[in-house]
């Protein structure tokens, strides 16, 4: 049944940053991804919780290193003989971790000045060769650089993460949510000046569908064209309802065909790449806020467009200065060259305390976890261990997420929240990971057939073998994930269970998850899509085991979860996902644990004092630079303005069809 409902909705005034999936590997590279470049050990020594900041019962109001001696007082001169005067002990004040710098947490912000006219924005992006090449499909060029110059279709709302009009000002699905018809603003245009039109539109989908080096072309597999219908309409046909068309294929950049018609098309069918296009010769054309004006081998130069269909950026000049590693770009900023930093990480902070700045702290679209191993067959005995509920619900429980958010993260990590769907308009709240029950794990422990034979203090499993579990983690993961995995080892200690972590190399790594299968728990962080696109590591479809191109790394199989699935990725509409989505995380999260989940850590960027105007976003957290400026003078972000609202799908016509898919059956079946 045709659906003929029309998502009309136009561009507010005043509507949020875009959003840009930038991702340069595969999804296998990026699961885990490091930022920041300290060993475990040395994020243990340093954020220890001898470096939490006091709180005020820790430190009473004027303590002083001196007066906080635990050393007796002296005896007063007046007192008797029986009576000697002392001073109660004090409490060594503990140092403030963050130092000279000055933790702002919240979504958005508030600024006592409008933007005011500023010279030149400094940021560093990682890499030098790779940063000079253009191709908007390959993606080996950084994120900050793409967002900067291009603009997408549609629009990630920096807070909900839900789409918004952007270049396209509505879009209307057809033909049983096969088809979707997108309207272009009519006041864009190039950086050459020329009009941007549905031909940009088209051409671009294609090449990235088409070019041998898209990084993005499993977000284009259900395309079988896209067609200008005239200057402003693009009409996209679908071979299934595609659920996460609007949310991930159509936030990406829109580039100039008349740039790169001819090249692409000089080249054979079925061998096409925008790689090797001659940018030197070419400057990049775009119809972001920023347009390329300069390049070399150190970095990379951008002016404000003053054409731009919104307010131009209130900086002339933004840079982007080359660096080859995390820890070179620490040290530049040390320096003093940049005006933002990202990705910083809270490994940085020791680094950079003694810095004057800003750290805006927001929620973020990140996930830290680590899955469970249904069938380890390194365990010669009892290779299904942890398929019993209750032995996976008794290990959740034991784990000390307090602990570990205060200690490792600082603060700076929704610790409760469960599961990896933390996209705002997808998110169940309500579904959270529990409080620590040590007698009530130990309680399900015992039921499960595990107790201590002969008494030292340590369980053994139904064969009489210890039990004892081991982790397997990347030796060059988030340097937090490892930190948090070795609290879990004395976390589950108290519950006599043992565990080992094992850093693994990347090769190493791969062939222990794929093919050895030897392990219990496989940990994992990273950030998300606007869209969900982890239907691979639940759905039992996606089982590496048998499927070479899956992941799902403990086989996991949940018959509900699979049909769940099914329904999700042929919805377009937003709130039949977000309702299924729930009940997904209702089970993976509770019913039938997936894996222990560490929460959602905040998503860190790191200001100078006189950069004023920075919001965060969830997707890509400095994306939005034409909207920031520089006052020596300003007073910085005030208290945050009341929290937005959780997204709401249904309230929100512009984010999916109006309609739900049960008007049309071929969407939920």
């Amino acid at each position: 049944m045709p659906d003929d409902l029309d998502d009309a909705i136009r561009m507010p005034d005043n509507s949020t940053s875009p959003g840009l999936a930038a991702d340069t590997f595969s999804r296998r590279t990026l699961m885990a991804s490091v930022v920041g470049g300290v060993s475990a050990v040395a994020l243990a020594s340093r954020f220890a919780g001898r470096l939490r900041k006091p709180s005020p019962a820790q430190q009473p109001p004027g303590a002083s290193p001196v007066a906080a001696s635990p050393v007796a007082g002296t005896p007063s001169a007046t007192a008797s003989a029986t009576a000697t005067a002392t001073v109660t002990p004090s409490p060594t004040p503990v140092p403030d971790p963050f130092g000279d710098i000055e933790v702002v947490r919240g979504e958005r912000f508030e600024y006592a000045d409008g933007p005011r006219s500023s010279e030149t924005l400094t940021l560093f992006v990682q890499g030098a060769a790779s940063n000079l090449d253009f191709s908007p499909a390959s993606y080996v060029q950084d994120t900050q650089i793409i967002t900067a110059y291009l603009d997408p279709l549609v629009g990630i709302d920096a807070v909900t993460m839900e789409p918004v009009p952007w270049l396209a000002e509505k879009w209307v699905w057809g033909d049983g949510n096969q088809t979707v018809t997108f309207t272009l603003r009519e006041d864009v245009r190039w950086h050459d000046d020329r009009p941007l039109t549905a031909d940009d539109v088209a051409f671009s989908f294609t090449v990235y569908r088409d070019d041998i080096d898209s990084a993005v072309r499993n977000f284009f597999t259900t395309m079988e064209a896209a067609e200008a219908l005239d200057d402003r309409t693009v009409k996209v046909t679908l071979s299934t309802p595609d659920g996460n068309w609007i949310l991930n294929a159509s936030s990406l950049p829109i580039f100039s065909r008349r740039q790169y018609r001819e090249y692409w098309e000089s080249q054979p069918e079925g061998a096409r790449s925008l790689t090797g296009f001659d940018w030197n010769d070419n400057s990049p054309v775009g119809s972001g806020p920023w347009k390329i004006d300069a390049q070399d081998s150190n970095a990379i130069t951008l002016r404000s467009w003053e054409d731009y269909w919104q307010n131009p950026p209130a900086f002339e000049e933004l840079i982007f200065r080359f660096s080859e590693s995390q820890e070179e770009r620490v040290a530049r900023w040390i320096e003093g060259e940049g005006d933002l930093l990202w990705p910083v990480s809270l490994a940085d902070v020791p680094n950079l305390k003694d810095t004057e700045a800003r750290l805006f702290a927001a929620p973020g679209a990140q996930v830290a976890f680590a899955a469970f191993n249904f069938e380890n067959w390194g365990r010669e005995q009892f290779p299904q261990l942890l398929s019993d509920a209750n032995v996976r619900q008794a290990l959740n429980l034991a784990i000390d997420r307090e602990k570990y958010a205060d200690e490792t993260y600082l603060g700076l990590i929704h610790q409760t929240a469960a599961g990896t769907v933390a996209q705002p308009w997808a998110n169940d709240p309500s579904v959270a990971n529990p409080p620590r029950d040590l007698d009530r794990a130990r309680t399900l422990l015992s039921e499960a057939g595990f107790r201590d034979q002969n008494g030292d203090g340590k369980l053994e499993d139904p064969t009489g073998s210890p039990f004892a579990l081991r982790a397997i983690v990347r030796a060059d993961a988030n340097p937090l994930l490892i930190a948090t995995l070795d609290g879990l080892v004395e976390d589950l200690d108290e519950v006599g269970v043992d565990l080992v972590v094992d850093r693994l190399s990347p090769g190493d790594f791969f062939d222990a998850w794929a093919y050895n299968r030897n392990w219990d728990l496989i940990a994992y962080s990273y950030a998300l899509y606007p869209g969900f696109t982890d239907y691979d590591l639940y759905g039992s479809n996606w089982d590496i085991r048998i499927n070479p191109q899956g992941w799902n790394p403990g086989g996991y199989d949940n018959d509900e979860v699979d049909d769940l699935i099914k329904k999700i990725l042929i919805s377009p509409n937003l709130t039949s996902q977000s309702d299924l989505l729930h009940r997904l995380q209702q089970i993976v999260n509770g019913e039938d644990l997936f894996g222990l989940w560490f929460g959602f850590p905040n998503e860190l960027v790191l200001a100078r004092m006189d950069i004023q105007g920075f919001q965060p976003n969830k997707y890509v957290p400095v994306i939005d630079t034409r909207s920031i400026w520089r006052d020596g003078n300003g007073s910085g972000p005030s208290t945050p303005s009341p929290a937005t609202p959780i997204a709401s799908p249904a309230s929100s016509p512009v984010s999916s069809p109006v309609a739900s898919p049960q008007g049309s059956p071929s969407a939920i079946d």
